[in-house]
């Protein structure tokens, strides 16, 4: 069967089906014209390279179930979440339990999985040599999984870890409370999907016979979907899919009873009793996590829409009242100061979107703080914008809206930028079960979002319904609501400088996290209507809370007063509410514009030599890797070849012949960098990137006032720009606030032919924040909005450590939270203003312009950008605290979240200056670390959810870091098992098959990054990022990294870790100098309690900064007796701007 594809996509599809009843959908991207040409005049051949690795960067493949959580047994659940992480254990064929990721990861690759609740996904992705082997692998998740039994008690462990992380996330209680609420116990609707150690009964023999009854009943052919895309031409990935999957089961002839049902195995789940069958009308007043909340959600149940994919009839109320034009809901609540934002939908998490049981659709909205005691109103204003809609549709608007959004649709699907490769195989495999009947002919264009026919009357009556308010849940989440009763602070430890009444760490602790300042009084002109429903909102209520039953969320749940839906049915306080106006963004006919693959134009004598003397790198590469990997005699060697040889021959097949094979680079065309469209893409699509850089060292003043100003423009010019993003456009304003000078970030993107005027109406929005004045309330919204952005900013103790690290590193340029926030409330609408004038008078500007018509849309971009600053910008990076040799500096700092639970380690090793080589070891050293670090420290030993490492690039400052956070173990208890870890690896490092298993990640790494980046989008960013953060290096870099991998020994390898982590000879030592300086940030949660062995290493610390150096500076430990200093001395020591020395050495020299 034919499938309809984009008129700008070129890859091959082939549907089959197997033996077995497996349905599987073939992708093939087939090399460009272009590609084909140049290898015919290399080669002498034109032998096609359906064979090769040519410009498929990524080969992946998904596997998708049919059945989810709604399935699991009413005794057990989260049963299939807990079958979903079995199957990673391994399989009778492959019975190593981390042969799956341990593969995947010497390759390139990563994988992935989620269970929702009518379906199940797993996929993956990897280098496409690799993909064949990756691909037998995953087939036996479904053909024979061994279940071990001694890894059953520790993943049970993994999923009550990943329960735990969620349990302070504010959108998943809500969520959670809105499922308890919708059905009663037993039915599906109402079940338990994360599931956490007691539902699983710790992984008892009744448990696991629960998951595989559900294995066994649900996990076989025509109950799953295969979807994949691989380099390889079609009919060998053909004869590979049913070669691994001919084993998986075939469907038995009926269904399984349960609660969750399906009538057979090509029909959609059978229909369960709808959720709220009672009415869906309450008042839910819940308690959030977070110390500062103002969310209001609306919830309306609807009939199933999955299968009405042609006409979506929820995507006219969806467009409708999640407008954000002059005729919107949000566009008068902003200008009322009421609100900040508002989403309108009906999301796809499963449940809102489900088969069985229906549809939610919902309108969540930011309240400002003048919008909590006027919450009502907002509820007013959302239903009256309904019932507005209503009144204007007629067949001719319904028609305009209608044809809009088809020809906007059609236009994103024709022209549709790649993305990443296990996105795109994941979602076809869902789409193409049963459950949404999507015609195979129509399965592109539904995945792409087209709307396929006119809106009909399930439309309009899906916004009756939606203008009903006696059909409508209200839940409303503010701080007011929780509770008074908060654990103490970690008390200091005794002799602490700040308890003892002296300055010393504290009183810089003080400055950097200050106490929070009181809010401002909340605005009491609240109309007479809405005046005796403010209370709900503003003030816990008096009466005993329930209590959610798995989250532990404090709720107060009623019916609404019968006045209040009387107000709402009557509301009429907005007349200037209704359908969106014709939108001027739409794009008729977007035209391809000459594009370029060639070089920098005119290069220099140095870039030139560059060149030749990378060409000679890359003739010299595979020499390179063999002699590290221990010499030509492996070649000869018969019988089965070495991995390093099967990984050397694959890197040989996909890498580039040269590096003017790559994209080409920008080029400083007057004061904006150019970048033309690669003739590969074929898509009208133009990317504008610039930023206004102030011209002073900034203070914290500085930036939070320029995050307000931010926020202003934003606000200022949404009612005119969002009807682009519903056009295929897209922009965004931000402050940047981590760099050597504040800045304030403009980017916009899409069809080119209108780019120019929405970067241009960007510009005005700046221009009129600083000209003209600012509406009271809508400055007090904006300032609202940003104060409690920055409240919440530190509410994760992983962000926390991450944030508070860089502090540490860049003292007087990066600011906490807390301490912009209270520098806020001092800023008014008038210093705001003239804080703008100032900052555009002195600012400087640089842009980038790249894809279709680059050349000529950039005289637009530069002209517009004249009209605000006069001066190019010279960027340089700002100054990074230098970590001295054989030091480490450990800070400790308590949560932000007053009942968290959750601690975070954060290690930082700094390397030194960035150059290709440090940033090269960094990479390595992540690819050979990452997979061993998360298998024991996160599956062996369950320290916690999440345990990551990787680079860390600070204002030209490369280092190393691992990451780990955990809610049952200390974080001193964590970094000593990092310290046993790196120790214990040490020994695979100096193995001698460690060559080996070098040449097997280096080649991994070198085809990652000889990667082309996927869409034009992706070219223009990466070449921006080497414009803002002044490394030109960065055009080239991946083709530069990936040449340079083949001069990295294993001596130097094993040499730097050594040196960077302190082992072996390096050990640290009076006088040593030869181990990189660190820095330790601890994080612990203010309600936390740790599991037996696993508390801190001694009494509570005062929080500070501790410093060791020598023999003490060994490991990850911190000695509680060292002095507390403060940040400001501890750190005074800077990398000057042309310091080159890096702690490691010249590693690339090593042998």
């Amino acid at each position: 069967m034919q499938l309809n594809v984009g008129t700008s996509d070129k890859k091959q599809y082939r549907l089959i089906t197997l033996d077995n009843g497996l349905e599987c959908l073939l992708i093939h991207e087939p090399p460009t014209e272009e590609e084909d040409e140049i290898e015919e005049s290399e080669t002498g051949s034109d032998d096609s390279s359906d064979d090769g690795d040519d410009e498929t960067q990524r080969a992946a493949c998904a596997v998708v179930v049919g059945v989810g959580s709604w399935a699991d047994p009413e005794d057990t659940p989260g049963a299939a979440h807990f079958l979903e992480h079995l199957l990673f254990l391994g399989s009778k064929k492959y019975p190593a339990e981390n042969a799956y990721d341990g593969f995947l990861a010497k390759r390139g690759g990563s994988s992935n999985a989620h269970t929702d609740v009518e379906h199940t996904s797993y996929y993956f992705d990897v280098l496409p040599g690799a993909f064949r082997e990756a691909l037998d692998i995953f087939a036996q998740f479904f053909v024979s999984p061994s279940f071990n039994p001694d890894m059953v008690a520790r993943e049970v462990n993994a999923i009550d870890n990943e329960f735990n992380e969620t349990r302070r996330d504010d959108a998943a209680r809500l969520d959670e409370l809105l499922y308890v609420a919708g059905a009663p116990a037993g039915h599906p609707f109402a079940t338990f999907t994360w599931g956490h150690a007691e539902s699983l009964r710790h992984g008892d023999a009744s448990a696991v016979a629960a998951v595989k009854a559900l294995y066994r009943d649900h996990y076989h052919a025509s109950n799953m979907k295969l979807c994949l895309v691989a380099p390889a031409a079609l009919d060998e990935t053909e004869a590979w899919c049913r070669e691994s999957f001919k084993h998986v089961r075939a469907s038995p002839s009926t269904c399984p009873a349960g609660r969750w049902r399906r009538t057979s195995w090509d029909a959609p789940p059978a229909p369960l009793a709808p959720p709220f069958a009672a009415g869906a009308s309450a008042l839910a007043r819940v308690a959030p996590a977070r110390d500062a909340a103002r969310d209001l959600r609306l919830v309306w149940p609807l009939p199933s829409i999955r299968r009405k994919w042609r006409t979506r009839p929820c995507d006219l109320a969806a467009h409708c009242l999640g407008h954000e034009g002059p005729r919107s809901a949000l566009a008068q609540l902003r200008r009322s100061g009421l609100a900040a934002g508002l989403v309108a939908g009906v999301s796809g998490d499963g449940v809102s979107d489900s088969v069985a049981c229906g549809a939610l659709f919902a309108v969540s909205v930011d309240l400002t703080e003048a919008g909590v005691a006027r919450w009502a109103e907002v509820v007013g204003c959302v239903l009256a914008h309904a019932r507005a809609c209503l009144r204007e549709l007629c067949d001719d608007t319904l028609g305009r809206l209608s044809a809009e959004l088809r020809k906007v649709e059609r236009l994103n699907f024709d022209f549709e930028e790649d993305g990443e490769v296990d996105d795109l195989v994941e979602g076809l495999a869902a789409l193409m079960l049963a459950h949404d009947g999507v015609d195979r002919e129509h399965l592109l264009e539904v995945a792409g979002g087209c709307l396929l026919a006119p809106f009909d009357d399930d439309a309009i009556e899906v916004l009756r319904v939606l203008a009903d308010p006696t059909k409508c849940r209200v839940e409303l989440s503010t701080a007011a609501f929780r509770g008074d009763e908060c654990p103490p602070e970690v008390p200091c430890a005794p002799g602490c400088p700040r308890c003892a009444g002296r300055g010393g760490f504290h009183a810089a602790l003080a400055k950097l996290m200050p106490a929070k300042p009181p809010p401002p009084p909340a605005s009491n002109d609240v109309p007479a209507t809405w005046a005796p429903f403010a209370h709900l909102a503003t003030r816990r209520p008096a009466e005993s809370p329930q209590i959610e039953p798995r989250f532990g969320t404090e709720h107060w749940t009623a019916p609404v007063p019968p006045s209040l839906i009387e107000a709402w049915s009557a509301c009429d306080d907005w007349p200037a509410l209704g359908l969106p106006a014709p939108n001027a963004f739409v794009v008729d006919a977007p035209l391809l514009k000459p594009g370029s693959t060639k070089a920098r134009p005119a290069p220099s004598n140095e870039e030139e030599a560059d060149a030749e003397r990378a060409a000679r790198a890359c003739k010299d590469f595979a020499d390179a890797w063999r002699r590290r990997a221990g010499g030509p005699a492996k070649k000869k060697r018969k019988g089965k070849p070495s991995s390093a040889d099967v990984a050397l021959s694959k890197l040989v097949e996909g890498f580039p012949a040269a590096p003017d094979a790559t994209d080409a680079a920008p080029a400083l065309i007057g004061d904006v960098w150019v970048l033309p469209r690669p003739d590969r893409f074929e898509l009208p699509t133009l990317y504008v990137r610039a930023r206004l850089t102030g011209s002073s060292k900034p203070t914290v003043t500085d930036a939070a006032t320029l995050q307000l100003v931010s926020a202003l423009v934003a606000d200022a010019v949404a009612e005119d720009l969002y009807p682009a993003t519903v056009a295929g456009l897209d922009y965004t304003i931000s402050a940047v606030l981590d760099a050597d000078a504040l800045a304030l970030s403009l980017k916009c993107g899409g069809f080119d032919e209108k780019v120019p005027a929405l970067f241009d109406a960007l510009l005005r929005g700046v221009r009129r924040a600083a000209d003209e004045v600012v509406e009271p309330r809508a400055f007090a919204a904006a300032k609202s909005e940003v104060a409690l952005s920055l409240e919440n900013a530190w509410h994760d103790a992983d962000r926390h450590a991450r944030r508070l690290r860089l502090c540490c590193l860049a003292p007087g340029r990066r600011f906490a939270p807390a301490q912009r926030r209270a520098a806020l409330q001092s800023v008014d609408a008038v210093a705001c203003q003239r804080w703008l004038r100032n900052f555009l008078d002195g600012c400087s500007r640089s842009a980038l312009v790249g894809g279709n018509g680059a050349a000529d849309a950039a005289r637009s971009v530069d002209a517009s950008l004249r009209t605000v600053s006069t001066v190019a910008t010279a960027r340089t990076c700002g100054p990074v605290a230098r970590l001295p040799r054989c030091h480490a500096y450990h800070v400790d700092a308590a949560g932000e979240d007053a009942e968290g639970r959750a601690c975070a380690l954060e290690c930082y090793w700094q390397l030194g200056p960035d150059s290709p080589a440090s940033r090269l070891l960094a990479d390595l050293l992540e690819a050979v670390i990452d997979e061993p670090l998360y298998d024991q420290l996160r599956t062996k030993e369950q320290l916690g959810y999440s345990v990551s490492c990787g680079s860390r690039w600070t204002d030209g400052i490369v280092g190393f870091g691992i990451c780990v956070t955990s809610k049952e173990a200390h974080p001193d208890y964590v970094a000593g098992r990092v310290d046993a870890f790196l120790r214990e690896f040490r020994r695979e490092v100096m193995k001698p098959s460690f060559a080996e298993d070098l040449v097997e990640h280096g080649a991994a790494l070198a085809l990652r990054r000889g990667e082309k980046h996927r869409s034009p989008r992706e070219v223009a960013d990466h070449a921006w990022e080497g414009i803002y953060d002044g490394r030109p290096d960065l055009f080239d870099s991946h083709i530069v990294e990936a040449l340079a991998c083949g001069s990295v020994a294993p001596a130097a390898v094993r040499a730097a870790y050594d040196r960077m982590f302190g082992l072996g000879a390096c050990a640290p030592a009076d006088g040593a100098a030869c181990c990189a300086g660190k820095l330790v940030v601890r994080v612990v949660g203010r309600a936390a309690t740790f599991a037996e062995g696993r508390g801190p290493d001694g009494p509570p610390r005062a929080p500070g900064c501790r410093v060791a150096y020598g023999p003490a500076a060994a490991g990850l430990g911190v000695c509680s007796d060292a002095a507390v200093v403060e940040i400001g001395e501890a750190l005074s020591e800077f990398w000057g701007a042309n310091d080159e020395a890096c702690c490691l050495g010249r590693f690339d020299e090593l042998e």
